[in-house]
């Protein structure tokens, strides 16, 4: 699986008969359904390699498409999702994570303070992170090394998700400069 657009750059995502026939399954299409054309790039992008390559483009919206353009929606688009997430190729929220994440264990976990869930979006936002509404309790944040969730729970705001590792201290030094954390 690569990114959309990263050449030849990618990741082994399925190995063994057993791994490979399930997300055969995931990417199963419905194929009594009339193909279409979106005019998107697509998300994701899964070579298959076998007696001939066959690149196939995943559209998170839930349809998959083949170099030849065909589209049809996916039957099990929900679990090829959660499937995706359960291997951090895709945010807990559904979108691609940044290949430097694939694989990665979540390692940030955070109780902030701040005055409301809006504001400490706000926060990272005016420091250049890119700051995206997920539902009324919870942000997705993004930024060259984290990906990560700030969300309310039970009257306290977390932030949680993802850092390339050796940035961790990096993160506890950019919550301070923005008030999030005690220096």
């Amino acid at each position: 699986m690569r990114e959309r657009g990263s050449g030849d750059k990618g990741v082994l995502v399925a190995q063994g008969k057993d791994e490979i026939a399930a997300l055969a399954h995931l990417l199963e299409v419905d194929d009594t359904a009339e193909a279409f054309l979106c005019m998107c790039w697509g998300d994701l992008e899964f070579v298959v390699h076998g007696p001939s390559t066959e690149t196939l483009v995943l559209h998170l919206d839930g349809s998959l498409a083949s170099r030849q353009g065909d589209q049809l929606p996916l039957v099990r688009s929900a679990e090829l999702v959660q499937w995706l997430i359960s291997r951090r190729f895709l945010s807990p929220t559904g979108s691609p994570l940044a290949r430097a994440f694939w694989g990665l264990a979540p390692n940030v976990d955070f109780a902030l303070s701040g005055p409301d869930l809006t504001q400490i979006a706000g926060r990272f936002a005016r420091a250049y992170w890119s700051v995206r509404s997920v539902s009324p309790t919870s942000y997705e944040i993004t930024g060259e090394w984290a990906h990560l969730a700030v969300s309310s729970r039970d009257n306290d705001y977390v932030l949680s998700g993802v850092a390339v590792p050796e940035k961790l201290p990096r993160l506890r030094e950019v919550l301070v400069e923005l008030n999030l954390l005690p220096s």
